[in-house]
């Protein structure tokens, strides 16, 4: 059996101590070089969802009502464009989503003003911090106009 007097048993512990001190202030001093400061979430479009009413009259000039809702995870800035069917997209433009009792929600809301006959779909397309494009489904604008009281040039205005 090895024994040990009372004072190598306390030079070993010291040295045990010591290395772990050296140890610990080496761990410690790494990780403080990897901390970094906490990043701000970047921002995700979550959902988009669009209606159109079209005009419940076959008169024209009338007004259709257009609603959006994106959906994301925080308050910001949202670009977002729309797209009718067979044709390239909108401008681009920049709205904020704010807080509401839903989550953040940008909203959009729009009249549409019908000068002659129409029958086409509209998609929303919103993006978020990633690149990536959102879409909501393909919402139909219809109007007959088959009494026609106005110019007949615009069928459809944002």
């Amino acid at each position: 059996m090895n024994t040990m007097t009372r004072k190598a048993i306390i030079k070993e512990v010291i040295k045990v101590a010591v290395i772990g001190a050296a140890l610990a202030g080496n761990i410690a001093s790494a990780r403080a070089d990897q901390i970094k400061a906490p990043q701000e979430a970047a921002m995700k479009v979550m959902d988009v969802t669009l209606a159109i009413k079209s005009p419940k009259t076959n008169l024209c000039p009338e007004t259709g009502k257009l609603k959006a809702w994106v959906k994301t995870n925080k308050a910001g800035p949202v670009d977002y464009f729309f797209a009718r069917e067979g044709q390239g997209p909108g401008a681009l433009k920049t709205a904020n989503a704010v807080k509401t009792t839903n989550g953040y929600v940008l909203t959009i809301a729009q009249d549409l003003g019908i000068h002659q006959a129409i029958d086409t779909k509209y998609r929303l397309f919103a993006k978020g911090a990633n690149g990536e494009y959102q879409k909501s489904m393909w919402v139909p604008l219809k109007a007959t106009c088959k009494i026609g009281l106005g110019d007949g040039i615009k069928a459809f205005s944002q």
